[in-house]
């Protein structure tokens, strides 16, 4: 199942894109809440799947939705395996298949390397 990465306050997320269309903001009604982040719209942008051909669209925010460091419009933009998408200072990779295991860190398991000099 294809999902997006990201980072929030320090702690590492993974969200499968199981719906048709998901969106992404700050607002309590979406898919994808980035409430760490003050430079994402309430509804910021929504990703689109399409029979498993998947996209983009800005919903209007403040701040724009960037693919690959290009911003976006409001019209859909495609997406593959490996896109970074940039929502206010939030950046998300789109991946399609399940991270290896050994991909999957967790974040105890960083601080433990941390702490125990493996790092």
């Amino acid at each position: 199942m294809p999902y997006l990465t990201y980072e929030e306050v320090g702690i590492e997320r993974c969200v499968e894109l199981t719906e048709a269309v998901m969106s992404i903001g700050r607002a309590h009604d979406v898919a994808i809440r980035l409430t760490g982040d003050t430079k994402v719209s309430s509804h910021h942008c929504v990703v689109h799947n399409r029979g498993g051909s998947f996209s983009v669209e800005d919903t209007g925010s403040t701040n724009g939705t960037h693919v690959n460091g290009r911003r976006i419009r409001a019209r859909e933009v495609p997406i593959r395996d490996g896109d970074t998408l940039r929502v206010g200072k939030t950046e998300l990779r789109f991946c399609v298949a399940a991270p290896k295991p050994d991909e999957r860190v967790s974040l105890f398991g960083r601080l433990a390397r941390f702490f125990s000099g493996r790092h």
